[in-house]
Parts: structure tokens; sequence; C-alpha cells
């Protein structure tokens, strides 16, 4: 007989724990703060610079003591992919850490090998720039990217880049005017978001993170379809493990390597 999955939401912050804490079925919480890859929250005083990154603050991380006082299992997720930081978080009393950068530009992770050789070498030498950028997400929230030339980091290359949505990951839900529900994305084809009743301003600075998270993964639908790179904030054990090992490493010897917490 299969066993019910444990379910753990991810959330943001503390203040979201407290809301579902006593709620059915929930075995505990991955809180994801600001430095993680990927999607991220919106700033909780909803402000960005003039680079359009959100300008995040004390109030955008997660209160571990309150966490603790909730009762229930928490994982922290955002810059957590050292030693150093694990036994941190072991002593903030969470039972584990999520992990994504350090796996990402592994051997197995399936990451398109060309790229993520490049990206392992622009860590080592500190010329790979990582930034939350409010706009690039047709899903609305931060996301964060590489600043890699050639890939969909570079509002020239989004500029030359066709807005083609074939994949559909992403949509959002609207309600037709004879009461059907529909879909669209504000990263596919001007003409038919708007004829769908989507709103130009949010087409700003969208780019279709479903094709271009796929052709990072060498599954491109087209040869030469831009790509995304998409990264947590914490990058030093990348470094570490790519010097170690002469230019690449295996997902066995981050295991090794971040379990020299214990030690």
């Amino acid at each position: 007989m299969l066993r019910k999955p444990k379910f753990l939401p991810i959330i943001a912050y503390d203040t979201i724990a407290r809301r579902f804490k006593d709620s059915e079925g929930i075995d505990g919480f991955i809180v994801e703060g600001p430095d993680a890859g990927g999607h991220n929250s919106k700033s909780r005083n909803k402000k960005v610079d003039e680079k359009r990154e959100p300008i995040y603050t004390e109030k955008d991380y997660a209160d571990w003591k309150k966490m603790l006082a909730y009762g229930k299992p928490f994982l922290p997720a955002g810059g957590y992919g050292t030693p150093e930081k694990i036994k941190e978080a072991k002593e903030d009393g969470a039972v584990g850490v999520q992990i994504g950068s350090d796996f990402a530009l592994c051997n197995e992770s399936g990451f398109e090998e060309i790229m993520a050789q490049h990206v392992r070498n622009l860590i080592v030498t500190g010329e790979l720039k990582v930034m939350t950028d409010a706009d690039l997400s047709s899903s609305g929230f931060p996301f964060k990217k590489a600043l890699i030339e050639g890939t969909l980091s570079q509002k020239d290359v989004i500029e030359k880049t066709k807005r083609i949505c074939t994949l559909g990951y992403l949509v959002q839900a609207y309600l037709k005017e004879n009461g059907s529900i529909g879909f669209r994305c504000p990263a596919e084809k001007p003409e038919v978001f708007i004829k769908k009743g989507g709103n130009p301003e949010d087409m700003k600075g969208k780019i279709c993170l479903c094709r271009a998270l796929t052709a990072a993964c060498g599954h491109a639908a087209d040869p030469k379809e831009p790509m995304v790179v998409t990264l947590g904030k914490e990058l030093q054990a990348v470094k570490e493990l790519t010097q170690e090992h002469g230019g690449n490493y295996s997902a066995e010897e981050v295991i090794i390597f971040l379990s020299s917490y214990n030690k």
C-alpha cells in the first residue's frame, strides 16, 4: 500500500505559518527566503529599486523562534547550501534544509552541460552576478536570474525573442464574456493576450519561463531557443566544490561536503 506523502507547503515567512499551523494535513513548512533561486515572494514593503529589484528588509525573513513555537517541523531554504548554514539551521530548531543551487550545477542535475560548465567557471572567478527581477516572470512574482551574456537575463535578448506560448505551465485563468473559463499568459503573443482581455502593461519585461527553463535543461523546442539560468545568491559551496574536484562535481560529492557540518 502506498503511503500518503508528507505535505510541506513552501512559504516565505513565519506570519504565513501562523495562519496555517492548526490546519489539518499540513506536516510542516519549507520556509524559502529572498535569497533562494527561482521565484521569490514580493517584498512586504512592495518597493523596488532603480533596477526593478525588490527591496527586501528584515521583515521578509522568517523569525525562527516563532516557527519553532508553532510546533510543526520546518526547513529553511535560500542560502543554506553550506555546512555552516546547515549547522546554524539545526541550532535554530530546523529539522533540515532545502538546497537547490549546489545540486543544480552538479553532474547529474540535467542542466545543459556546456552552460553548466560556463556558470561554474564564472562562479569560481567571481564574475557571476545574480539578481532578483520583479518583472521577468509571467506569474507576477519576482524571479532570480543569473546575469549571463546571450541568455534571457539581458534586455536585448528578450526584445529579439519571439513571444510564443506552447507549454502553458504558468497560464492564468480568466472569465470569458460567455461565462466560461479561459487561459492567458502575459508572455504570449501580444495580440493574443490583448484579445483575451489582458492588460498590455502586464506584458512589460516578461519572458516565457516555461520554454526558457526547459532550454536550460537541454530540451529546447528550438536549438536556437535562448535560456534563462536561475540560481540562489549563495554560491560559495559551488565555488569550493568546483575548485576541489577539478571543474565539476557529483551529487554524492555535494552530500559528502554538506555532511561535514556534523563533524
